[in-house]
């Protein structure tokens, strides 16, 4: 491979955002296990679907019973996805 080799990059916002918050983090800014909601009111209110059969035409949403934190952010774990992604095309993302 040469030195100059050009590549094609498809995305680096997660890994841009990623090294900005623990930049944010090592400064003492925010705990890891801090909800994000404190930062972002309007995800206080996530719904998670609540459990059934992934063939009914509508889902039933309920309030999560805890809140979304940073490091579920970090970590790919809040449950929040893509809308592409989603099995029902109407989910309160």
């Amino acid at each position: 491979m040469k030195t100059d080799a050009i590549f094609r990059i498809a995305s680096m916002t997660k890994p841009i955002t990623s090294v900005a918050v623990m930049m944010l983090y090592e400064q003492g800014k925010f705990g890891l296990n801090d909800p994000v909601g404190r930062y972002l009111p309007e995800l206080n209110s996530m719904q998670v679907i609540e459990e059934g059969d992934p063939a009914d035409e509508k889902p039933t949403f309920v309030k999560s019973k805890t809140p979304i934190t940073i490091k579920h952010l970090l970590t790919h774990t809040s449950g929040i996805t893509y809308r592409f992604l989603s099995q029902w095309s109407g989910d309160p993302l």
